[in-house]
């Protein structure tokens, strides 16, 4: 039995490729399992009777693996749709470690995969990164990898992704689109479990410290990916559920600090969107209301009360209500575009009815109004359930509770400035009064 040492001498040989080769290659990444399950967590020397310093079983298994994965690239070509068998063997023992030194390295072999530059002097085969990624992707919800190393991988990765998908739409390269975007769903996963290894560390005030620029390079890459592909729009409609996640997904796990940009990105998309509704471009119109209704349900969790979701709600039911009166004197009118997106946001201010209240009672005379329409049922149905599911008397009464506090506010201050008026002009009179004695008193020396 050949040990780990007698292994790692022959690895570093120069050996040129071979089936038999790759056979023994594919022999020894199997074994290193049984190894580390043999050994366990002891720590043994090379040789018995060798001056070398002890390595722990697993970094030194872990290195080996990454061995087998260098010498046996000159087996793989570049064409090559699959890894070899013993690179994938490889791939999965860093995977099944479970830890941040192997994280780091699988993260490293799927360089390329999702940017256009090499972070190391190693070009890897694309089906090599492949593998890796994949392993990586769900490496990503191993609990017992840091979420310091997650959120420092994941920022790494959604960068370069973000920064290649804009040179490939640039390039207008239809097939590089397509490859890049058959990776959305593997990097999705990854940013599943990164941004929850963000989530843990912004509330944790001395992680945060320590890992602010990653977090912040986090954020601000998912942010631009988000913009790329809401704003700009250029993905195969297959993908269309990889998008809805990313929304959902950013949403559910973004801090509070990055909600006004996020809800500024939502707002664009969702005016967007209404406007492509209406026109119907170049996507079905069931998929364009699927992504309106994403972006506005996220961008009610991050703005309640603000000013864009306002003007969108305000629009989509103001022009529900005239397209439909116009449709009743001129029966050609197309009001069904309106009625579809009104209905979206009909359904959202019910399903939020609590943190949306404002919202209604906001929007109550277009509401009013719909519920007026006994012929087009659905929208006065719809109407009508959203104005029975807010408690308008508690709305009215906590807006009113809300302008006496500031009332009584603004009286206090009026009361302090006043007082603050009173003692500026004693002061004053004071001071007259000591330069009146100062003068006195030197003319009396």
């Amino acid at each position: 039995v050949e040990t780990t040492h007698d292994w790692d001498s022959k690895v570093q040989q120069n050996i040129s490729g071979s089936g038999i080769i790759s056979r023994i290659f594919l022999k020894l990444s199997d074994g290193l399992l049984s190894i580390l399950e043999c050994c366990k967590d002891v720590e043994m020397a090379p040789l018995e009777n060798c001056e070398v310093p002890k390595a722990n079983v697993q970094e030194r298994a872990i290195a080996i693996s990454l061995q087998i994965i260098l010498k046996t690239e000159v087996l793989n070509s570049a064409k090559s749709k699959h890894p070899t068998p013993a690179q994938r063997s490889a791939v999965e023992f860093l995977r099944s470690q479970k830890s941040t030194r192997a994280f780091t390295q699988i993260s490293m072999l799927a360089n390329g995969l999702f940017c256009s530059k090499m972070k190391s002097e190693i070009e890897y085969s694309p089906a090599l990164k492949l593998e890796a990624a994949k392993a990586l992707a769900s490496s990503f919800a191993t609990e017992t990898i840091s979420s310091s190393a997650k959120v420092n991988v994941l920022s790494d990765v959604v960068h370069d992704f973000r920064e290649y998908f804009e040179l490939v739409l640039k390039s207008k390269s239809e097939q590089r689109t397509v490859i890049i975007i058959e990776n959305l769903e593997l990097l999705l996963k990854m940013v599943s479990g990164g941004l929850n290894a963000a989530s843990c560390i912004e509330m944790n005030d001395s992680l945060m410290v320590d890992n602010i620029d990653a977090l912040n390079s986090v954020w601000n890459g998912i942010l631009g990916l988000l913009y790329s592909l809401l704003i700009e729009k250029r993905y195969p409609t297959k993908n269309l559920n990889d998008v809805l996640t990313l929304v959902s997904l950013t949403t559910s796990k973004a801090p509070p600090r990055i909600y006004s940009n996020l809800a500024e990105i939502l707002s664009k998309a969702s005016k967007k969107f209404m406007r492509d509704i209406k026109s119907q471009l170049d996507m079905k119109d069931e998929e364009l209301l699927q992504l309106f209704r994403s972006c506005f349900s996220a961008l009610s969790f991050c703005e309640p009360d603000g000013t864009n979701i306002q003007s969108i709600a305000e629009q989509s039911l103001e022009e529900c209500v005239s397209s439909i009166q116009k449709h009743k004197t001129n029966p050609s009118v197309n009001y069904q575009t309106n009625v579809e997106v009104a209905l979206v946001v009909c359904d959202q201010i019910r399903t939020e009815n609590v943190v949306l209240s404002r919202l209604a009672i906001h929007l109550f005379p277009f509401l009013c109004k719909m519920t007026t329409f006994v012929e087009y049922t659905t929208v006065q149905q719809t109407a009508s359930r959203v104005l029975g599911s807010v408690d308008v008397p508690s709305v009215v009464s906590r807006a009113m509770d809300q302008a006496a506090q500031a009332n009584e506010r603004a009286r206090s201050a009026e009361e302090r400035a006043e007082k603050l008026e009173v003692e500026v002009v004693e002061l004053r009179k004071k001071v007259l009064d000591r330069g009146e004695e100062l003068v006195g008193l030197w003319d009396y020396h």
